[in-house]
């Protein structure tokens, strides 16, 4: 019985075949699963103008006025908003998946932000300030901060 392991006569041929096209299969679905739509974005730090801002942190509450940012369908929405100087601005992660809010010349930086957690900040001085989450490089906004 030491060659009956099919019609080709090959031996392990068939299952080394039947591996490698499972591999490839999971590979490709591991691929779409973590693929973000050719939209990803790079921030360039030399024209991001952001000075002067204080520290924020991940809490679960909300701001008193303010702008809010929703984390949703690996989308910040609205990706860009003005506020004026002093404002606070918190994110609220409302997906099913970690995010973060972390700013292109690393001002500010959220860390995980987990589904239901919030990150607010405060802008104390005008600028543009460029954002991303570093999980899903796809997911850029702008915060302009007016005088």
């Amino acid at each position: 019985m030491r060659g009956d392991y099919g019609r080709d006569g090959g031996g392990g041929r068939v299952g080394l075949s039947l591996l490698v096209v499972l591999m490839l299969a999971l590979m490709g679905v591991l691929l779409v699963a973590c693929g973000d739509d050719d939209n990803t974005t790079v921030i360039d730090d030399e024209t991001t103008e952001v000075t002067g801002a204080t520290e924020g942190s991940v809490d679960e509450g909300a701001t008193d006025g303010g702008a809010t940012v929703t984390m949703q369908g690996n989308t910040f929405n609205p990706d860009a908003m003005e506020v004026s100087v002093g404002d606070t601005v918190t994110w609220t992660n409302g997906d099913g998946v970690d995010h973060t809010v972390t700013a292109g010349d690393g001002s500010f930086d959220s860390g995980t932000v987990a589904p239901g957690e919030t990150f607010s900040y405060t802008f104390d001085q005008a600028g543009t300030y460029d954002y991303v989450c570093t999980i899903h490089s796809g997911m850029t906004g702008t915060v302009e901060v007016t005088e």
